[in-house]
């Protein structure tokens, strides 16, 4: 559940090259109860259920050393999604459609993300960076709910179960990742389809946050920006 640390890269832009190992499903996706599955086994059930899942709403707030961010995406199957990223300087808005990932900001993050020389000639226009570009991958895995997924539903420590909590009133089933750095608490949808439904921290974690999952299997619009509003990112350089 390394939700800081993939927050944190794509704020900046930047993609790493650590991929997670995959947990092998013992269940299937359809409608599961796991109160009584050990921890790894509801995990894995979620992980089904959410890959199989046509559609997601990832929103909620990461608060670190400071800085404050609020993710709002909307996310389907396929690797199509839309969203911003608005922090305490500025707002990214994102959209991956196809095999193409396209960007705008304010000028002051755009400056930020590009130097000033690349920002002022992207101005208020989406910034089209095609598939074979890795340096913004990590908001490029933002906006694909399996990528996004592999990254949520990853324990890095120890996973123990605990105590569920009502979430937006569905009954859950708690899970505690006890990584002193990338831990985190886990609450997945305790009857019916296990869907993961909120990540928090939890009293050890280092800094805070909350994302919620919602709004599963909605139909989700994503189309690219128009061609007049679009430069290429090859153009920022000449």
């Amino acid at each position: 559940m390394v939700v800081l640390a993939t927050v944190a890269l794509a704020t900046t832009g930047c993609g790493g090259d650590e991929t997670p190992d995959a947990i092998s499903p013992t269940t299937t996706g359809r409608t599961v109860d796991v109160s009584g599955l050990p921890a790894q086994e509801v995990l894995a059930a979620a992980r089904v259920a959410a890959h199989d899942a046509r559609s997601v709403r990832v929103a909620g707030d990461i608060s670190r050393a400071g800085l404050r961010t609020t993710l709002d995406l909307r996310l389907r199957d396929g690797g199509d999604g839309r969203g911003s990223i608005t922090t305490t300087g500025g707002r990214i808005d994102l959209v991956r459609t196809g095999r193409d990932l396209y960007f705008t900001a304010d000028q002051t993050t755009l400056t930020q993300m590009l130097g000033p020389d690349r920002a002022r000639t992207a101005g208020d226009r989406f910034v089209r960076v095609p598939v074979g570009d890795a340096t913004f991958r990590s908001f490029r895995e933002l906006l694909d709910m399996d990528s996004l997924f592999d990254l949520l539903l990853f324990p890095k420590g120890g996973l123990t179960r605990v105590d569920g909590i009502p979430v937006d009133g569905v009954a859950t089933v708690g899970l505690r990742d006890d990584d002193p750095a990338a831990g985190g608490l886990l609450y997945i949808a305790e009857t019916g389809r296990p869907y993961p439904l909120l990540v928090r921290p939890d009293d050890t974690g280092d800094g805070d946050f909350e994302l919620r999952l919602s709004d599963w299997n909605t139909d989700v619009q994503v189309a690219p920006p128009p061609a007049a509003d679009v430069i290429d990112v090859t153009e920022l350089n000449s």
